[in-house]
């Protein structure tokens, strides 16, 4: 299975925010026993990194965590289209609406830090 991951989830194991981290590290474990195929976007990753290094004000421990990150997830790119077609999108949150357009154009479900969508 196909799985586009939210960033929400990816900030959740890295800075172990309760309630939703013990659900997300379950998504990483499915990543590293390849259960699933994970993916993130690209914006996710330059949002993780700027997330990240406020929280660690620390460069290079930041892009470890970063390469680690590709160890586990594969990295897809948010087409114009999908920003484009999210602006019609019946999902009201337009970041969401972005993921969703990406997903659909990748073939993936997409995991927040609730449930599949």
């Amino acid at each position: 299975m196909k799985v586009l991951v939210d960033t929400c989830v990816i900030i959740d194991v890295l800075q172990d925010r309760k309630p939703f981290s013990g659900d997300a590290q379950k998504i990483f474990l499915l990543a590293a026993k390849n259960k699933i195929t994970a993916y993130i976007t690209a914006k996710s990753i330059a949002d993780i990194y700027y997330i990240t290094h406020r929280h660690t004000h620390n460069d290079k421990e930041t892009r470890d965590i970063l390469k680690k990150l590709f160890l586990l997830f594969k990295v897809t790119d948010t087409s114009s289209d999908d920003c484009y077609n999210a602006i019609s999108s019946k999902i009201k949150d337009y970041e969401d609406g972005i993921m969703s357009e990406t997903a659909k154009r990748i073939r993936s479900r997409i995991y927040n830090n609730k449930k599949y969508i």
